[in-house]
C-alpha cells in the first residue's frame, strides 16, 4: 500500500476554505491591478508618441520670425567678370603672358520681408579684378621661326614675309609702349527678390533673383592711360541657399549662382 503525500500552507488552506463569493472577489482585485498598470503605461506611452509627432509636425512646419528686416554682408569668388578674355583683338601673335589676379567680391545688402516667403531689397557689391601681362621672348622666337616657314609654303614669299615680320613688330611695341597691368573696378547694384523655400528655426533653404546696372571704371592703356567709365548690367541666379545658425543671426553659403558677388558667395546676416 502506497502511502499519500499531501501538502499544506497556510495560503492554500486559506483558499481551501473560502466561499466562491470571496474568492472571485480577489481575483478581481488582481484583475483590476493589473488594468490600471497596463493603461498606465498605455497612457504614458501614447504621451511620449503624441509629443515626439507634435515636435515631428512642429519640426516640418514652416518657421516665421517676427522680424520684417534683414541685413548681411558677405564675399564671393569667381563672376563674369573675371573669366579670362583674349588680350587684345588686333594682336595677331601671342607673345605675352597674362596673370590673372583673383580678388574676392565684397557685399552688403538689405532686404524687406514682404510675405512670408518672399523679401525684397538691394544689394551693392564692390569687385576689383587685375591681370598682368609680360612680354615671352620664347614666343617671340618662335613667331619669327613661324613666318620663316612661309618660304616652303608660298611660290612668292617675300611679300608675304614681310606683312607677317611688319604685324609681329607692331605687337612687340604696343606691349612695349603699354602699361603692364590692367586694373578694373565694379561697382554693381542689384535689386534683388529672395524667395524661402524651406524655413526652420535653425535652418533654412532659399533662392535669390535679381537685376541692376555696374558701374565699370579703370584707365584705358591704348589711350595713354586715361581713366575711363563704363555702364554695364548684372543679372543675379542663385539657386540654391543656406541658412544656418540662431533665430536671428545666421551665416549663409550659396555654392552655385550667376550673380555679381561670384559663382560661390557667402557671409552673415541678421533680423531684426
Amino acid at each position: 500500500m502506497i502511502n499519500s503525500i499531501s501538502f499544506s500552507s497556510p495560503c492554500l488552506d486559506y483558499f481551501l476554505f473560502l466561499q466562491p463569493i470571496e474568492t472571485i472577489y480577489i481575483l478581481t482585485i488582481f484583475s483590476v491591478k493589473k488594468i490600471i498598470v497596463f493603461l498606465t503605461l498605455l497612457f504614458c506611452a501614447t504621451s511620449i508618441l503624441a509629443k515626439g509627432n507634435g515636435r515631428a509636425k512642429k519640426f516640418r512646419e514652416f518657421y516665421e520670425s517676427d522680424t520684417k528686416n534683414e541685413i548681411g554682408a558677405g564675399f564671393g569668388f569667381l563672376t563674369l567678370y573675371d573669366i579670362p578674355t583674349e588680350i587684345h583683338d588686333n594682336n595677331a601673335f601671342e607673345i605675352v603672358n597674362k596673370e590673372y589676379i583673383h580678388r574676392p567680391t565684397l557685399n552688403l545688402y538689405y532686404f524687406r520681408k514682404l510675405h512670408r516667403r518672399i523679401k525684397l531689397g538691394l544689394d551693392v557689391t564692390w569687385q576689383k579684378t587685375k591681370v598682368e601681362y609680360h612680354l615671352n621672348e620664347d614666343r617671340i622666337t618662335d613667331a619669327y621661326a613661324e613666318i620663316q616657314k612661309i618660304k616652303d609654303l608660298e611660290a612668292y614669299p617675300e611679300e608675304r614675309i614681310q606683312d607677317q615680320i611688319k604685324t609681329l613688330e607692331e605687337d612687340i611695341d604696343y606691349w612695349k609702349n603699354r602699361s603692364n597691368e590692367d586694373v578694373k573696378k565694379f561697382l554693381k547694384f542689384t535689386v534683388e527678390m529672395k524667395l524661402t523655400l524651406i524655413s526652420r528655426q535653425h535652418f533654412a533653404l532659399y533662392q535669390r533673383y535679381g537685376v541692376g546696372p555696374t558701374i565699370k571704371s579703370g584707365h584705358n592703356n591704348e589711350n595713354k592711360g586715361e581713366a575711363y567709365t563704363h555702364l554695364d548690367y548684372n543679372i543675379c541666379v542663385s539657386p540654391l541657399g543656406f541658412e544656418f545658425g540662431g533665430n536671428k543671426l545666421r551665416g549663409f553659403i550659396e555654392p552655385i549662382a550667376v550673380s555679381p558677388q561670384g559663382l560661390i558667395h557667402g557671409g552673415i546676416k541678421y533680423d531684426f
